[in-house]
């Protein structure tokens, strides 16, 4: 379980490939076939490195099932309700996001590991399927069991912005700033909606220290896909407001996301990656 674990991790965090990394596929083929020969081992490790392994080849939807039937059997089972949370956003399928939280809910209790991370996931499935009241209490409950926790954060904002309240948002983030930064694989996109609400305020200048100050810097750090579309689309919607970003104006944005991308060029694997990516080019960064 252990590399099904780390490789999980990897392939979720979009920092590598196996069409790419030569590593991360030997790590793939190899929890491959210890999941195979090994006697020793149950009948849910061998699903989830199945599932693993249909995610890592591009299989996604198929992975999702595979993790739902642990789930079946196993419904406190949190690697797999969260690989599957997670794969689920990155399909876009929001009532499978909210609807697969929520068969399992009754099944934890508050003497459960991990158990206050579930109002978080939770709230974010309501937030997708417009249920905006439910998913702020939901979410303000998942901040009170723990208030580091980026993906409840990142419901919370997603709740702001959806409503309109995006000074509420700005106040939000910036009085839990020690709190949800702390979630690395968030942050950079939970600085993105900070952003967002200065864009939506019209306070372009605002937007980009932003930019400049976190989002810039944590794309360099991570070189992961989804901080790197994070910081195209931010400069793509700045463009589309009229901001003339990285003009002459001292500032340094397009530097950072310039060269950024190209460990990742011809991966495809998800639509709102590609995307992200031609709003780069679009915006002229083609690095």
């Amino acid at each position: 379980m252990g590399r099904v674990l780390v490789s999980g991790l990897t392939l979720m965090g979009t920092a590598a490939s196996p069409r790419l990394d030569k590593q991360l596929q030997r790590d793939v083929d190899e929890m491959v076939r210890l999941a195979t020969t090994s006697r020793d081992i149950t009948t849910r490790e061998k699903q989830h490195a199945e599932a693993m392994k249909l995610f890592s080849d591009g299989y996604m939807n198929e992975a999702t099932l595979v993790w739902e039937d642990i789930l079946t059997n196993h419904p406190t089972d949190m690697l797999a309700l969260k690989l599957a949370h997670d794969s689920y956003f990155y399909l876009a399928k929001q009532a499978q996001m909210r609807d697969s939280i929520a068969r399992v809910y009754p099944h934890w209790n508050a003497s459960i590991p991990l158990y206050g991370y579930l109002p978080g996931m939770y709230a974010f499935g309501l937030c997708e399927t417009d249920h905006w009241a439910e998913a702020e209490k939901t979410a303000k409950k998942g901040l009170e069991l723990i208030p580091k926790d980026g993906w409840a954060t990142h419901a919370l904002a997603h709740v702001y912005e959806m409503q309109g309240r995006s000074q509420e948002g700005i106040s939000f983030l910036s009085r839990t700033l020690d709190n949800w930064t702390t979630a690395s694989m968030l942050a950079c996109h939970n600085f993105w909606h900070w952003a967002v609400y200065h864009i939506e305020r019209g306070e372009h200048t605002a937007a980009l220290d932003v930019f400049d100050s976190q989002i810039a810097s944590r794309v360099r750090t991570s070189g992961t896909m989804a901080d790197i579309v994070d910081a195209c689309s931010m400069l793509y919607r700045l463009e589309m407001e009229g901001v003339r970003v990285g003009q002459n104006d001292g500032r340094s944005s397009p530097k950072y996301v310039g060269r950024t991308p190209r460990p990742h060029a011809g991966v495809q694997r998800l639509p709102s990656i590609d995307v992200g990516f031609s709003a780069r080019k679009k915006s002229g960064y083609a690095g």
